[in-house]
Formats: C-alpha cells, sequence, structure tokens
C-alpha cells in the first residue's frame, strides 16, 4: 500500500462548510485552521483525501500548507462533489 502519513493537523475548530454558501466567507472560515507537522515534503506528490468537496477552500488551504513543505504536487480525491467547480483541474491543487 501507499505510504500514509497524518501531516496537517486542526489548529482551531471551524463553522461547518456546508453551511457557509459563500466562496469568501469559506475561504475566511478554514484560513490558519490548520498547521502542518514538521516534514520535509521536497520532491513528495500528496493526496488530500476528503468526504465531500463543496467549495475546495479547505482543500486549497491544506494543499497550500503542503506545497510549502515543498511538496511537488499535491492531488484531491473526494467520495463526492458537490456545487461549483471552479478553480480546479483534473484534481489538482
Amino acid at each position: 500500500g501507499w505510504p500514509v502519513a497524518p501531516v496537517i493537523r486542526r489548529r482551531r475548530a471551524t463553522a461547518a462548510q456546508s453551511e457557509i454558501h459563500d466562496h469568501t466567507r469559506r475561504l475566511k472560515n478554514v484560513r490558519q485552521a490548520f498547521a502542518l507537522r514538521r516534514v520535509d515534503l521536497t520532491g513528495y506528490t500528496c493526496w488530500i483525501v476528503d468526504d465531500v468537496k463543496t467549495s475546495g477552500a479547505t482543500a486549497t488551504a491544506c494543499a497550500r500548507l503542503l506545497k510549502r513543505a515543498g511538496a511537488a504536487r499535491v492531488n484531491l480525491v473526494v467520495v463526492a462533489v458537490a456545487g461549483s467547480q471552479r478553480g480546479t483541474r483534473n484534481g489538482e491543487l
């Protein structure tokens, strides 16, 4: 199997993204809500696994952290997609 490393942790509680309908408010809701554990991801391809993608705000926030840690590529896999697909390209963030 693939190695799994829980490198992202939640720093603070947030409102459920599904309850926020404005994209800008969703982005603000998850701003600084996550932190990366000490890890060097230089050159790695990382995967974010989530249950539902609505606006992509949570996935985008997490992807930024992974990229800052050196990830060469960050991909997203979800079970279900709701709402707009704006801002994504073939699942890559």
